[in-house]
């Protein structure tokens, strides 16, 4: 997944809030053959945060806010080279005030930050305000131009090629809360060129929902799947969906999605864009019925991919390299595995450095992959301790 979305954060919350999936199986089959791969440490920097933002560029992993212990929010941020072991510091003038949960995208030239927590509770005076890019060439700040931006939380937020594309999310619990439902009927854009927000009021937009797929597709946007929520009695009741929709921001118009070949009804799942079609794997015990498959924009049309790949149980890391789609375990099952689209076939990797990659980041790296933080569901390790995933 391409975008800097929340779904990271909300899939610990939410897994197991679906009923409608049924029990889940009591065992699940491996790929099998030679491992492909294997784990390589690199030098992280020597200190401990949790919740910060990241974002690779180039031979650089770039970090910035979060929390230095459960109760210090830092502002600082600096870099480490995976190629030399060379780390620095970000300048901290003009820097933005200490935040953690910040979404960071990388333009091309620029880092944006925007966004994130200031404190815990669910309440307005909780999210940070406002935005500021990072050049890494000249290490300085700037401040970006909130004018015309959404006020509440968004989400859905990826670099669309010239600029920043968001929706709002809302909640029925609290407006302010992480159990948010995206609203698709409005689409924020920021233009880097310009330093400015256009709200447009899109056409034939999908219905609300939470946590579902996302991918930028080179020209077109793409939603599919989530959930919708029914709040009873202060609990919260999810049904999966099986639809989706693709939207064209030099249109300002949505398009429906084939429901013909398309997969059973899900929420949470994992994608990557390959070039030429939009892989979707979620292997999940909360909803059993989904089976992988693989989505063409060109010609509207899906196809059943092989199914047999690592199950997790909750959020785990998945991104694209270049020939396979990459799959971390969890702490129910560490091991991952590769996928290879052209002969359509699930490889072994090497057992995970750790075994708990749930929630972790990931990033196509040399070939491979770098795997970052993560949790166990009961504590954060540290975002910067990771280690790269080599394949030959």
């Amino acid at each position: 997944m391409s975008s800097v979305s929340l779904t990271l954060l909300l899939s610990l919350a939410l897994a197991g809030c679906a009923s409608e999936s049924g029990p889940p199986p009591t065992s699940y089959p491996k790929p099998e053959g030679p491992v492909i791969g294997h784990w390589e440490a690199f030098k992280s920097p020597d200190e401990v945060r949790i919740k910060s933002s990241q974002a690779l560029v180039g031979n650089r992993l770039y970090y910035w806010g979060g929390k230095l212990s459960l109760d210090e929010t830092t502002s600082t941020g600096g870099w480490v080279d995976l190629k030399t072991g060379e780390t620095g510091e970000m300048s901290r003038i003009g820097a933005p005030p200490a935040s953690y949960y910040t979404y960071s995208i990388w333009t091309g030239s620029e880092l944006l930050f925007f966004g994130g927590r200031i404190c815990d509770q669910d309440t307005r005076g909780c999210f940070a305000k406002g935005g500021v890019a990072y050049s890494p060439k000249n290490d300085r700040w700037r401040t970006l131009q909130m004018s015309g931006a959404p006020e509440s939380l968004f989400l859905g937020v990826d670099w669309v090629g010239t600029g920043l594309l968001g929706f709002i999310g809302s909640s029925k619990a609290s407006p302010y809360s992480l159990y948010v439902t995206e609203d698709y009927s409005v689409a924020y854009f920021y233009s880097i060129d310009t330093d400015r927000w256009t709200r447009r009021q899109t056409i034939d937009p999908p219905s609300s929902r939470s946590l579902a797929a996302t991918e930028w597709m080179g020209s077109e946007w793409l939603i599919w799947g989530g959930t919708t929520e029914t709040l009873t009695n202060d609990l919260r009741l999810h049904t999966a969906l099986a639809d989706g929709a693709a939207y064209n921001p030099s249109t300002n118009r949505w398009r429906k999605l084939s429901s013909k070949g398309a997969p059973a009804a899900s929420y949470d799942v994992d994608t990557a864009w390959t070039g030429s079609e939009v892989l979707f794997w979620s292997h999940s015990i909360h909803v059993p019925s989904f089976t992988m498959a693989a989505y063409n924009p060109k010609s509207d049309s899906w196809r059943a991919l092989n199914p047999l790949g690592p199950h997790r149980e909750y959020g785990s890391c998945a991104v694209w390299t270049g020939k396979y789609f990459l799959v971390c375990g969890d702490q129910a099952d560490g091991q991952g595995a590769l996928y290879e689209p052209k002969v359509d076939r699930w490889y072994p990797m090497q057992d995970d450095r750790r075994g708990y990659f749930s929630n972790a980041w990931a990033w196509s790296y040399g070939g491979g992959a770098l795997v970052l933080g993560g949790n166990d569901h009961y504590d954060n390790f540290p975002d910067l301790g990771g280690s790269w995933y080599r394949i030959p």
